[in-house]
């Protein structure tokens, strides 16, 4: 069995160019991004997954209030 041994910040960089313009209008509004690569045994398991969630200006303001409440 062959490994990849391509860095995982080049697979994102590329996941992340191919996005732009169908799931955001430019990869610099992404601003959380988790990568990971998980190996398979089985080749035909092999692929991408890409998750997007849309955070709102109220989803901000809300998450701030919480930390600010935490650190009281």
């Amino acid at each position: 069995m062959t490994r990849n041994t391509s860095d995982v910040d080049n697979w994102a960089k590329q996941v992340l160019d191919a996005g732009n313009g169908y799931l955001y209008v430019d990869d610099a509004q992404v601003v959380v991004l988790e990568v990971s690569k998980v190996w398979v045994l089985d080749p035909e398991g092999e692929g991408v997954l890409v998750q997007v969630t849309e955070i709102t200006d109220d989803d901000v303001v809300e998450a701030a209030e919480e930390l600010a409440s935490d650190i009281q």
